[in-house]
């Protein structure tokens, strides 16, 4: 594909996104904040894309490797604390909450206690 992108509706959304991090400062980003930022990129990168070849991009990817790693660190420490747990996937503790609401570990991981 040998073609300029259309500046359209979400190539705009996904320009004025990026630019706005660039003003910023990535480096003044919260690694939650970062993370978050990093896993919007990818997936308005996936739909501007996926508008432009007619596929409907599988969006949430990054969240779903996420998971992943966390559930993996839960199995590796049953019995860590959140924090311990969170840090081993690497992410924050709010954002492993969110990650766990939405599967089925998310009450094991809520009732333990801050380390």
């Amino acid at each position: 594909m040998n073609r300029p992108i259309p500046r359209r509706g979400d190539a705009e959304l996904l320009e004025a996104y990026v630019r706005a991090i660039v003003r910023i400062g990535p480096s003044r980003l919260s690694p939650a904040a970062a993370a978050l930022a990093r896993e919007q990129i990818i997936d308005l990168t996936a739909v501007m894309l996926g508008n432009l070849t007619g596929v409907t991009p599988r969006l949430g990817a990054a969240s779903h490797f996420l998971s992943l790693k966390l559930h993996a660190a839960i199995e590796r420490d049953p019995f860590g604390s959140r924090e311990r747990i969170a840090a081993a996937a690497g992410i924050s503790v709010r954002h492993a909450d969110r990650l766990l609401a939405l599967g089925d570990l998310d009450r094991a991981f809520a009732g333990r206690a801050p380390s």
